[in-house]
């Protein structure tokens, strides 16, 4: 493994004003230090991991805040259709076969809010807000809501603005699944100059670690305060690594001395398929790219922005509660116990109830164990009463 060098970190004493990411580099600087000193020994692997997932959380924590537009456009190579043998096979794609979206995504705090939108028109059709706790939807053409608990992906796959750079599945954080997985990482250094730290984990059957089953490498930028530009997913098939997908930042906008943001990406899945003509091959790639003009970064957002306000009449299932109702009174999304006071029409275990278990098969199990032992108690009684038998 090649170790982490100095050469290409931004200075302590640099222009950078986030603390917690000159305290990361540091570290950094102390691991590679003390690397030299003992005669190019090779560095506790804890620390050297430990050290680059505390600069990458100091530069996701640089950017506070955005309110972005994101246009995405999906494009596929392959098509999977049903094969000689009855399976799946895959055939190039001989017709443009393509997919658009649109979507205003704010972040402050770990509050979202998200807008989605016709791409043609502009015309908002759903929106998404989500404090720490509790995410709201309005269907704004379905005229229909809904309440859940906070967390998960609510874009469509691949066009969370977070997964870009502060990400690696939906909510969940680069840093946070990197410290699960924190024993198991190994680090190195490549690209022109040694520029890319590159920090990879595999796969784990660990419990309590998010989606275990993949493998991770996030490669980041030591020119751009350790913000990610390219992330993999991957798995391993049978001993064999296999890529599932690659997020690389094609465009940045730089938004503070040393700090540029993702502006425009492209994510490329990959068949998993081991048969060697499909394996690997690129099935479609999604090109997500910022509207810069209409989106900003590290303003200040109030907060009755992320608020999902329900019209009265509105038709409304609450998963957390398990309940669904009519708004009756116009509703600020503030409170559930408001809105739960005004509804009307209330609908209680909207979920199915699963059938319980029957515990026949149980009593006709005692009631078959007792007629057995009754008839061997009565042969046994039987043979002791006749003559020639147990007791001659």
């Amino acid at each position: 493994m090649r170790h982490l060098m100095t050469s290409t970190f931004p200075r302590p004493g640099s222009r950078s004003p986030w603390a917690g990411l000159i305290r990361a580099i540091v570290v950094l600087l102390v691991l590679c230090l003390g690397e030299v000193r003992a005669g190019n020994e090779e560095p506790r692997p804890m620390q050297e991991a430990t050290a680059l997932v505390d600069a990458l959380q100091a530069a996701i924590d640089v950017v506070k805040t955005f309110d972005v537009q994101v246009k995405a456009r999906w494009e596929w190579f392959l098509d999977e259709k049903p094969g000689k043998d009855g399976k799946p096979t895959f055939v190039p794609v001989t017709e443009p076969y393509e997919r658009k979206a649109l979507s205003r995504q704010m972040y402050s705090k770990g509050w979202r809010r998200i807008e989605k939108m016709d791409p043609e028109t502009g015309e908002v059709l759903q929106i998404m807000g989500a404090d720490l706790n509790v995410m709201r939807f309005h269907f704004k053409k379905e005229h229909t809501g809904r309440i859940s608990r906070a967390g998960g992906d609510a874009t469509q796959i691949g066009t969370d603005y977070q997964e870009l750079f502060r990400s690696l599945v939906g909510d969940f954080d680069i840093p946070k699944m990197l410290r699960e997985r924190l024993e198991l990482g190994r680090v190195w250094r490549e690209g022109p100059g040694d520029r890319l730290v590159v920090f990879e984990v595999p796969p784990t059957r660990k419990p309590g670690v998010s989606f275990g089953a993949w493998g991770y490498r996030v490669f980041a930028d030591t020119g751009n305060q350790f913000l990610p530009c390219v992330i993999e997913t991957f798995e391993i098939r049978e001993g064999v690594t296999a890529l599932r997908t690659r997020r690389t930042i094609k465009e940045r906008k730089s938004i503070a001395p040393g700090v540029s943001v993702p502006t425009k990406a492209v994510i490329d899945a990959f068949v998993l398929d081991r048969r060697p003509e499909f394996f690997q091959k690129k099935y479609s790639q999604l090109e997500v790219t910022v509207d810069v003009a209409r989106s900003r970064w590290n303003e200040p957002i109030p907060e009755e922005v992320f608020r999902v306000p329900f019209p009265a009449g509105l038709s409304v299932h609450d998963e957390i509660r398990d309940v669904a109702f009519i708004v009756g009174k116009a509703d600020p999304g503030r409170n559930l116990d408001d809105l739960a006071g005004n509804a009307r029409g209330i609908i209680r275990n909207v979920r199915p109830q699963l059938s319980r278990p029957s515990n026949a098969w149980v009593w006709w199990l005692v009631g078959g164990m007792g007629v057995g032992l009754a008839g061997l108690a009565g042969l046994y009684y039987w043979r002791r009463r006749m003559p020639g038998t147990l007791s001659s």
